[in-house]
């Protein structure tokens, strides 16, 4: 039988954990909702928008899963459901009823949906806050609070490939949001008008109303560079995009990096030591 050497075993180990861990670029397919119930895949490099298929009912927040798992919201004021939505076709079925009358939502790289909803904190008819939640998408019928934006904003949602949260208000403002108590901190002044958002090969993308354009935006000021116009192929060509999603970047358990790390760095210690 042949014997496998220190040294392979040793690199072996180093490859698997920096495979594991290093960056990787997002999905490049990012699926988008239109205001005419349209669901289809956008590149947003040019533009083009190829069809796959309708909802069925107008949706206004959409979020994607390491595995591929696509979920949606109809908007404020609508229903509290989760819908479960093919990606193939984006034909919906109700995953679950999580409580929450989400505006929008979006998908990290552990699998954890994230959304806020407008609230009424005042009892006066108007909305004055957001109020940002969790929902695990293996058991997408309950939802965790994590805190108050401090704002009714209104736009997209997304997170890029260091899992930080950014949103746009329709206002033309630039934010990131904490996960870990909802604080809300301006980035800059951006596009108006930005309803949805994707993060794709390290570029952080919105897709404005008025004018249909696919902008690129910077993470670090806000500054928003039109690129290339868009348009539904079926159904209203007045049509919006409403919503956008890409398979977000995978984010590891840390106890694997916790486990392999050690032991590369044992073996390789052994080998030099003999």
């Amino acid at each position: 039988m042949q014997k496998i050497s220190r040294f392979s075993l040793s690199s072996a180990l180093v490859a698997l954990a920096f495979a594991l861990f290093a960056p990787r670029p997002a999905f490049a397919q990012t699926f988008v909702v239109g205001s005419d119930t349209q669901f289809a895949t956008i590149d947003p490099t040019s533009g083009t928008i190829t069809n796959r298929g309708s909802t069925g009912i107008v949706l206004y927040g959409l979020a994607a899963t390491p595995s591929g798992s696509l979920f949606a919201v109809d908007g404020q004021g609508v229903t509290t459901n989760l819908y479960s939505v093919n990606p193939a076709n984006g034909t919906l079925s109700i995953a679950g009823n999580p409580g929450v009358d989400f505006s929008t939502i979006t998908g990290r790289g552990d699998g954890l949906l994230f959304g806020y909803a407008l609230v009424d904190t005042d009892n006066d008819t108007f909305v004055d806050n957001s109020f940002l939640y969790s929902v695990n998408s293996n058991t997408p019928s309950s939802a965790t609070f994590i805190g108050s934006l401090g704002l009714p904003i209104s736009g997209g949602l997304v997170f890029d490939d260091n899992a930080n949260l950014f949103a746009t208000d329709v206002g033309g403002t630039l934010f990131t949001i904490s996960t870990i108590n909802g604080t809300l901190t301006e980035v800059g002044p951006t596009q108006p008008g930005l309803f949805g958002l994707s993060f794709s090969n390290g570029t952080l993308y919105g897709y404005s109303d008025s004018p249909r354009n696919v902008y690129q935006i910077n993470r670090t000021t806000g500054a928003a560079t039109p690129g290339p116009t868009y348009q539904f192929p079926t159904g209203d060509p007045a049509s919006i995009i409403y919503a956008a999603a890409d398979i977000p970047v995978a984010i590891p358990e840390p106890g694997t990096l916790a486990f392999l790390l050690p032991v590369a760095f044992a073996v390789c210690v052994a080998r030099k030591r003999r």
